[in-house]
C-alpha cells in the first residue's frame, strides 16, 4: 500500500540513517571547543571562552533542531501519503480493519526517526575510543561496565512496559469499539429498557482502561528508570575518577572536563535509543502490517476485462475461484447467510487481503451498494454529484430511473436518517450510474426494494449494455439476469 517502491524506500532509510550519523559525529566534535571555551573562561580569557562556548551549543541546538525538522516534516509527508492511498479501505465495512489501519499509518510514519535515532546511537560509539584517548582505560571500563550490567535490567523492564502498552492499547480499542456499538444501537437498547445495562458496561470498560494506562505509565517510568541510573551513575563515576586525577595534578581540567562530556554525550544518546527501543517493534510491525495491506489491493486489468482472478481464495472459504468479467457481463453470487459472499467481493474490491490467488479490477470506476454503505454527510446534490458538474436535467433524470423524485438541496446524515433504505440504496444506484461506473456490485440488496422499484432499477440497468454488475444475494439474482455464476455453500 505505501506509495513509495522498494527502492525509494531503501533511499529514504539510507538518507535517515545518514542523518543520524552525521548528527552524531557533529554533536561530538563539538565537545571540543565546549571544552575548550570552559578551559579558556578559567584562564580569564572570557570573551574567547564565551564565543567557543556559544559556536559549541549554538551548533549543536541548531543541528539538533534541523534534524528534528526533517524527520517531523518527512514523518507528516509519509502519514499524508499513506491516509491517500488508503481511502479505499476506509470504506470497509470491518471497523476493526480500520482502526487498525489507521494506527498502523501512525506507527509507520515515525520510521525514519526510529532510523535516525538508531544511526546516530550506533555512531555515539565512537565517543568510547574517544573517551580512551583523553582519559585512559579507567573510565571506559567504567562506562562499558555499566553499560553491560544494566542490558538484562533494561530488557526486562521494556518487555513489562511493552506488554503494559499493548494490554492498555486493546483495552482502549475495546472501549471505543463498544462506545460506538453502543451510539448504533441506542434506540434498540433504550426501547428494552436497557440503557443502565451499556450505561454500566461503558463504566467498567472505562475503569480498566485508565487502570490499563496508569499501568503502562508505571511500567513505561520503570523502564526509563535504568537509563536514567545508568546515565547518572556513569557520569558520575567518571567525574569523580577525573577529579580525584586533578586534586592529585595528574589531570588536567581541558582532557578531564572532555571525558566527562564524552561519557554524558555517549549515555546520552542511549539514553534516546533506549525509549524510542520499545516503540521498535510496534513500528515494524506496522510497516508489515502495511505491506500485507499492500498485498490485498486489487491490481488493474486489462481494457476488455472489468474483474479477473486466478485460484482466488478468500477468507471465508476453501474453494479456489477463477473468472473473467467482461463490460457488459452480469455475475450472480448466490449462497446462504454466512456463506462468505461479502468476503469474496471485498476481496475482489480489494478491501480484504486474499489467503491466496491473484485479483485484478478495472479502474474506470467501481460503484458499491450494500446495505450499510454510507451516503455522506452534506446536501444530495453534492453526495450525488461528488463536487463534479454534470448537468442538473442528468442527475434528474438518473433519479426518476430508479424511481426517485428528491429535494436535490436537501441535506441528509451519513446512515440517511429521513430516508428510507429503499431510497437510499437506489440515491446509491443512482450515484453510480450518474459517473458512469464500469462496474456496479450490489451485495444482498433485492430485500430493500419492492417489485415496482426491482423492474425500474432491472430497466435502468439493462439501458447501459456496457455496464458489468455483479449481484450477490441468497436466493435467485432479482436485478440482474446473469451470465456468469459463483455458488457458495
Amino acid at each position: 500500500m505505501p506509495p513509495s517502491t522498494p527502492e525509494r524506500r531503501s533511499l529514504a532509510t539510507a538518507a535517515a540513517q545518514g542523518r543520524g550519523a552525521l548528527w552524531a559525529i557533529s554533536s561530538l566534535v563539538l565537545l571540543w571547543p565546549l571544552s575548550a571555551g570552559v578551559v579558556k573562561l578559567r584562564d580569564h580569557h572570557v570573551t574567547r571562552g564565551v564565543l567557543l562556548i556559544a559556536v559549541a551549543v549554538g551548533f549543536r541546538l541548531v543541528l539538533s533542531r534541523l534534524v528534528t525538522h526533517v524527520n517531523s516534516a518527512r514523518a507528516q509527508r509519509r502519514r499524508v501519503a499513506l491516509r491517500t492511498a488508503s481511502v479505499e479501505f476506509l470504506a470497509s465495512s470491518t471497523d476493526d480493519g480500520i482502526v487498525e489501519l489507521l494506527a498502523a499509518i501512525d506507527d509507520a510514519a515515525h520510521l525514519d526517526e526510529f532510523e535516525t535515532l538508531r544511526a546516530a546511537a550506533g555512531t555515539s560509539v565512537l565517543a568510547l575510543p574517544a573517551l580512551f584517548f583523553v582519559a585512559g582505560w579507567l573510565p571506559l571500563v567504567i562506562v562499558v561496565g555499566l553499560v553491560g550490567l544494566s542490558v538484562p535490567f533494561y530488557i526486562r523492564a521494556g518487555r513489562r512496559a511493552e506488554a503494559a502498552e499493548a494490554t492498555f492499547r486493546e483495552h482502549r480499542a475495546q472501549l471505543g469499539d463498544y462506545q460506538l456499538d453502543l451510539l448504533k444501537h441506542g434506540v434498540e437498547l433504550r426501547a428494552l429498557g436497557a440503557v443502565s445495562f451499556g450505561a454500566r458496561t461503558i463504566s467498567a470498560l472505562s475503569t480498566r482502561e485508565h487502570e490499563g494506562a496508569l499501568r503502562a505509565i508505571r511500567e513505561a517510568l520503570g523502564s526509563s528508570l535504568v537509563t536514567e541510573f545508568l546515565g547518572g551513575v556513569s557520569v558520575g563515576f567518571v567525574a569523580m575518577v577525573e577529579g580525584f586525577g586533578l586534586l592529585h595534578g595528574t589531570k588536567s581540567l581541558g582532557p578531564a572536563l572532555l571525558s566527562v562530556l564524552l561519557t554524558a554525550e555517549f549515555i546520552g544518546w542511549v539514553r534516546r535509543y533506549g525509549v524510542a527501543f520499545h516503540q521498535r517493534q510496534r513500528t515494524t510491525e506496522a510497516v508489515a502490517f502495511l505491506q500485507r495491506v499492500r498485498r490485498g489491493v486489487a491490481h488493474p486489468v486489462a481494457p476488455d476485462v472489468v474483474l479477473s482472478c486466478d485460484n482466488l481464495v478468500a477468507a471465508a472459504r476453501t474453494t479456489p475461484v477463477s473468472l473473467r468479467l467482461h463490460p457488459g457481463e452480469h455475475l450472480a453470487v448466490t449462497g446462504p447467510s454466512g456463506s462468505g459472499k461479502t468476503t469474496l467481493l471485498e476481496t475482489w474490491l480489494g478491501w480484504r487481503s486474499a489467503v491466496s490467488g491473484d485479483t485484478a479490477l478495472t479502474s474506470h470506476g467501481v460503484g458499491v451498494v450494500t446495505v450499510a454503505t454510507s451516503l455522506g454527510d452534506g446536501r444530495l446534490r453534492d453526495i450525488l454529484t461528488l463536487n463534479t458538474t454534470p448537468d442538473h436535467d442528468d442527475v434528474v433524470n438518473v433519479l426518476r430511473e430508479v424511481g426517485l423524485e428528491v429535494d436535490l438541496d436537501r441535506s441528509v446524515s451519513p446512515d440517511g436518517v429521513g430516508l428510507s433504505s429503499g431510497e437510499r440504496v437506489r440515491l446509491l444506484i443512482a450515484r453510480a450510474l450518474l459517473h458512469h461506473a464500469a462496474l456496479l456490485v450490489l451485495d444482498d440488496i433485492t430485500g430493500l426494494l419492492d417489485e415496482p422499484n426491482r423492474q425500474l432499477v432491472r430497466e435502468a440497468l439493462a439501458r447501459r449494455p456496457g455496464l458489468a454488475v455483479i449481484e450477490a444475494t441468497v436466493d435467485e439474482p432479482a436485478l440482474t439476469a446473469p451470465s456468469q455464476r459463483v455458488v457458495l455453500s
